[in-house]
């Protein structure tokens, strides 16, 4: 096994940790929550796969971007919630079924939404852009459905051990997936260097600004519902992305540091909007004396 191949095995068990943690709080109730609220389905829908898809084609058509650019920035507006974001979104409300379903609707409707969405772009400009289902599955499955199931398995199962366990996996798991990205970074910085100084980068935080504001503007009434999905827009599922990018074009050989070039900004962007939501859950949630 070389160096790279075991900062990815790692760096997968890390994030299956991550979502396992997540499954080990998360009840079958909230889990197909937004599968059963149809209005909350549909904007979530409308914002995270026809408004940003539209508004990233646009970006990608009206501006002199690099092609690796444009792949990352329209395969990233197709993909789903990042197993990662739940506990960002978590510290942002109380009501938590929304932030457990959406990461459930998300990644299982984008097996059918990614492929149909990509092959509308592609009738659009004329190209073949068909991804093969399949292809989303496994990623989806491997990435976020499946250790979520066995998570909440675990709760089911035995819920005093899930609720000892989860916030310490959790933990752990988040510092070695921050190693591993680190490393990634480092190794990769020829890579990451090279998509800096053309706009690059202002095209990325413009776009997750924007996620940010449709989120937040058709998360609908309740102030919990505006955040989650405000970062869920901002922030999508890069593996996803990555396997997109390969499928279509695997010529393109810095997709994949464009795609994690694109999270990393996104993440930074999203900062200060989270800080102002956690004030506002902060201020809004009952103080216990």
């Amino acid at each position: 096994m070389t160096a790279a191949d075991l900062i990815r095995t790692t760096l997968v068990i890390s994030l299956a940790c991550t979502v396992f943690a997540v499954g080990m709080a998360c009840t079958l109730g909230a889990a197909t929550y937004v599968l059963r609220q149809r209005a909350l389905l549909v904007r979530s829908v409308l914002a995270m796969n026809i408004l940003l898809p539209i508004i990233a084609i646009a970006i990608a058509a009206g501006l002199q971007l690099r092609p690796d650019v444009k792949i990352a920035l329209i395969a990233l507006a197709v993909s789903p919630v990042p197993p990662i974001l739940p506990p960002r979104q978590l510290e942002l409300v109380t009501h938590q079924a929304y932030v457990y379903g959406l990461l459930v609707a998300t990644s299982t409707l984008s097996i059918v939404l990614v492929p149909l969405t990509m092959a509308t772009i592609g009738l659009l400009f004329g190209r073949d852009l068909s991804v093969p289902p399949l292809a989303i599955a496994r990623t989806v499955l491997m990435s976020t459905l499946a250790p979520l199931a066995v998570g909440m398995l675990v709760r089911r199962v035995w819920p005093d051990v899930a609720a000892r366990l989860a916030p310490k996996l959790s933990a752990v798991a988040t510092v070695v997936l921050l190693v591993g990205l680190a490393v990634i970074l480092i190794a990769g910085r020829i890579a990451f260097v090279s998509l800096i100084g053309d706009g690059t980068l202002l095209v990325f935080a413009i776009f997750a600004l924007i996620g940010l504001a449709v989120g937040h503007a058709l998360g609908g009434p309740d102030r919990d519902d505006r955040a989650a999905l405000a970062l869920a827009c901002a922030s999508r599922h890069p593996g996803v992305a990555i396997a997109i990018g390969a499928a279509l074009f695997p010529g393109e050989k810095l997709v994949a540091a464009a795609v994690l070039l694109s999270v990393l900004i996104g993440s930074i962007v999203s900062i200060p909007y989270t800080m102002w939501r956690r004030r506002v859950h902060a201020r809004a949630s009952p103080v216990i004396h």
